[in-house]
């Protein structure tokens, strides 16, 4: 979190730190739990409509982060009901969570990012033990991973423009 002083004023600075803490705890307590806390979720809907209607210098709509709450959360909420909780639930409040702070492109390129480290990590895990396609892993730590490396590193932010 120190680099949020580098990178970050006013503001943004306390909306980055906050989103930071929660991500830190799903990290964690998905790691540990294999469950993310509603409590959790509940301050981080809290903490994001709060933000939402406070000017700031991000360049992100009310609209646009309002769509990355419905949009980002709707995604995994489909691929918790075609997998029949497969992907927990947890997982969908958390990157609708994400889409608040993150609007509607960075919370589609928070997922894809996440997907392609979990994919790594499950790769190794079945390469390297007797991990299977059936073994459950949490993936709020790849979504947590995934969120802070793009507020805080650009360059992932633009392959964004190669989407466009």
């Amino acid at each position: 979190m120190a680099v949020s002083f580098l990178c970050f004023k006013g503001f943004e600075l306390v909306m980055v730190i906050i989103f930071d803490a929660i991500m830190i705890f799903t990290f964690d307590i998905d790691l540990e739990t294999g469950k993310i806390p509603n409590k959790l979720v509940v301050v981080g809907l809290i903490m994001g409509m709060i933000f939402l209607f406070i000017p700031n210098s991000t360049y992100l709509s009310v609209s646009e982060r309002l769509i990355g709450f419905f949009i980002g959360g709707g995604i995994l909420l489909l691929i918790n009901i075609i997998t029949k909780g497969g992907m927990g639930f947890g997982d969908v409040k958390i990157t609708a969570v994400i889409g608040l702070f993150l609007g509607l492109k960075l919370t589609l390129l928070t997922i894809a990012v996440g997907v392609i480290l979990a994919s790594i990590i499950c790769i190794i895990l079945i390469l390297t033990t007797d991990a299977t396609l059936k073994t459950k892993i949490a993936f709020g730590p790849f979504l947590a991973i995934a969120g802070i490396s793009i507020v805080y590193f650009p360059s992932i932010v633009n392959l964004i423009k190669v989407v466009n």
